[in-house]
C-alpha cells in the first residue's frame, strides 16, 4: 500500500507486487464474481479516515509485455 497526499482523485493502479490485499475506488477495476461482501471491515487511511469495503474481487494490470493476476481486490467507498 502506498501512503500520498493527493489533491485530486487518482485514477491510476499502485501496485505492490507483496502486497496481500489491493484497494480501488473504482468498479471498473474488478472482476464482480463476489457480487456481495458480508463483513463489516473496512480500511482507516491517513487523519483516520474510514473506507468501507464493499466488494471483494479479481483484477488484472496488463503492461506490453505482461499481465498480472491480482487476488484480493477490495472495492473501497
Amino acid at each position: 500500500m502506498i501512503a500520498a497526499n493527493y489533491q485530486h482523485a487518482d485514477k491510476e493502479w499502485h501496485h505492490d507486487t507483496r502486497a496481500i490485499h489491493h484497494l480501488t475506488n473504482d468498479m471498473n477495476n474488478i472482476y464482480l464474481y463476489n457480487k456481495n461482501y458480508d463483513y463489516q471491515d473496512h480500511i482507516q487511511v491517513d487523519k483516520g479516515a474510514v473506507l468501507k469495503i464493499t466488494h471483494n474481487d479479481i483484477s488484472s494490470i496488463s503492461s506490453p509485455s505482461k499481465s498480472f493476476i491480482l487476488d484480493q481486490v477490495l472495492l473501497v467507498s
